[in-house]
């Protein structure tokens, strides 16, 4: 046996082991996090002993085997920062059973695929989703591991409480959603010659083909995360968006649209159902700045510009068609309009409306009525999104709502009411 192939096996037991260590007191949470990252760890324990104890091999299988052994210690490493960066998450019951409770709901109303979800408070990232498994790709092959996989829905570190900009949320679980299927359900319902005839135009005015296609798949993804959410949510991702796009600023063309299109979009999913006219009744000025800045978007005339933008239009009747398909427990105009006087005198009376009419109410249904009241209170102008979107007893109001519903269904309730 050679002693340097030794020496590296053994190198590789004991990393493995440190982290299988770590591992050990979230194995019996059910985790798919620290279940599927054990079985590599006892997998690479056991391959680590082998080379210290094995036949030696010879010639070039002495070369591989050294280069594999170099290449599984880098990768070691790396997998344990992942594991360092998300083991505290595993299991933690340091947040509100509200916000637990709508990151279950996002999971169960746009992953075709599910997901074990793990709460991450991070201070660089605002709101995003991560597929853990994928950030390893050379270790851990994710269609390798049966079950659901760990997704970390990463939350702002100074704001981790916040439900009024969960539809912020939803848009980065379709991120998500994007990645479990739905891109290719998007390809299949676009007129890909059209796309192609509206990218092709600015090719041949001298735009990089490669860079553009580039762009135009993730403005694509960006839209459709959009419109997940904003279907999903009804108006809330309207409000939501007001405070978390740069909506008025200088629109810049890069790798996502444009803000003023994206609220465009909105706007013509909410009228597609039947919201508008909702909004109007409570929010008739807010609104009217949402169609101002719509309807004057800041364009270059760029051919790069011009072509995405064209694209865009033409997949928008696939992404409405995908969306409606996957958001079947989506809040309706005519559920909100059902309750809205019930829901306001919960809210003038600061009662949760965890149930309405003796069913537990959806997360959705409850987000969107602390908006809409919470404007009327704070006043019906856009410069009090902001405010409303920070403010502690809406936040607080609303999340203790969603427990009580989600505690109110296991009662024994049917399905939350949404639709």
């Amino acid at each position: 046996m050679d002693a340097s192939l030794g020496f590296l096996g053994r190198l590789v037991e004991e990393r493995a082991q440190r982290i299988l260590t770590r591992l050990e007191a979230k194995r019996g949470r059910g985790s798919t996090f620290a279940a599927a990252f054990s079985t590599v760890c006892e997998d690479l324990i056991a391959q680590g002993q082998a080379a210290q104890s094995g036949a030696s091999p010879t010639g070039k299988d002495f070369e591989v085997a050294v280069r594999e052994m170099l290449r599984t210690l880098q990768q070691l490493d790396i997998l344990y920062s992942v594991v360092a960066h998300f083991e505290a998450d595993v299991g933690r019951r340091d947040l509100p059973v509200g916000l637990l409770y709508l990151v279950d709901e996002l999971v169960k109303d746009l992953l075709p695929q599910s997901a074990d979800p793990l709460i991450h408070l991070d201070d660089r990232h605002m709101y995003s989703t991560l597929p853990i498994l994928e950030t390893l790709p050379g270790l851990l092959k994710p269609d390798t591991v049966t079950g659901i996989h760990p997704v970390a829905f990463n939350l702002p570190g100074l704001d981790p409480n916040n439900a009024m900009l969960a539809p912020i949320l939803a848009h980065e679980v379709g991120h998500t959603s994007w990645r479990q299927g739905i891109a290719s359900e998007l390809d299949q319902e676009t007129d890909q010659a059209a796309v192609k005839g509206a990218l092709d135009i600015a090719v041949s005015k001298g735009v990089d083909a490669s860079e553009l296609t580039k762009m135009y798949a993730s403005w694509g993804q960006e839209l459709m995360c959009d419109v997940l959410a904003a279907t999903l949510t009804g108006p809330s991702f309207l409000f939501a968006s007001g405070v978390f796009l740069p909506g008025p600023g200088h629109a810049v063309l890069g790798t996502h649209p444009y803000p003023q299109d994206r609220v465009a979009l909105t706007l013509r999913i909410l009228e597609r159902f039947d919201w508008i006219e909702c909004i109007e009744r409570q929010a008739p000025k807010t609104l009217q700045w949402f169609v101002d800045l719509a309807g004057r978007p800041e364009l270059s005339g760029h051919p790069a510009e011009t072509a995405l933008r064209d694209s865009m239009s033409l997949i928008e009747p696939a992404l409405l068609k995908v969306a409606e398909n996957l958001c079947t427990k989506r809040l309706t105009a005519s559920a909100f309009v059902e309750r809205e006087t019930e829901l306001a005198d919960f809210h003038r009376l600061q009662i949760p409306p965890a149930v309405l009419s003796g069913e537990a109410s959806s997360p959705w249904l409850i987000i969107c009525s602390t908006w809409m009241n919470e404007i009327v209170r704070f006043g019906d102008d856009p410069v009090a999104l902001p405010r409303i979107a920070v403010d502690d007893r809406a936040n607080r109001f609303s999340l203790k709502a969603v427990e009580l519903a989600a505690i109110a269904s296991c009662w024994g309730e049917d399905e939350p009411a949404s639709a």
